[in-house]
């Protein structure tokens, strides 16, 4: 992950756009392989077109909002995540469920993309899924060691 000026080759005004998946492999509603890589893809098309500075795919249909993904749910994201960062034109980011940000952070670099999302990184967050505490400096370490020269 590098520097947003690196990645969007600006500092500020940076719209980013969302590809929201449909239900990943395991979870309820799951509509095949086919039809979520191209939503994906279409998703990416419009956002392209519209002139969109990046996107961030993320998997909100995936529900109940765990804090972490199922190992079936992290292989699909890669999957489409690296379909999606092949065929971009724009930077690509990930965001895999509320924040599983160990997922998040391994499939960016896994995939190529170059940017991650955490809803709550710093505080404790009660919301309608449940409580999120993170632990800022175990998701930097985990970061750095994924991430040694940042």
């Amino acid at each position: 992950m590098q520097k947003i000026e690196k990645v969007f080759g600006k500092k500020k005004n940076i719209l980013i756009g969302m590809i929201h998946l449909p239900p990943l492999l395991s979870i309820k509603g799951f509509p095949g392989f086919d039809v979520v890589l191209k939503k994906a893809l279409k998703d990416l098309e419009n956002l392209e077109k519209a002139g969109f500075d990046g996107a961030l795919i993320e998997n909100d249909d995936d529900k109940p909002h765990t804090e972490f993904a199922s190992a079936a749910q992290i292989a699909h994201f890669v999957i489409v995540a690296q379909v999606v960062v092949r065929a971009a034109n724009i930077p690509i980011g990930v965001q895999v469920m509320l924040n599983d940000w160990q997922a998040s952070i391994a499939i960016a670099k896994v995939t190529g993309v170059q940017f991650t999302r955490l809803d709550v990184f710093v505080d404790h967050v009660t919301c309608e899924w449940g409580e999120i505490s993170p632990n800022p400096k175990e998701i930097y370490d985990y970061k750095q060691s994924i991430y040694p020269k940042l």
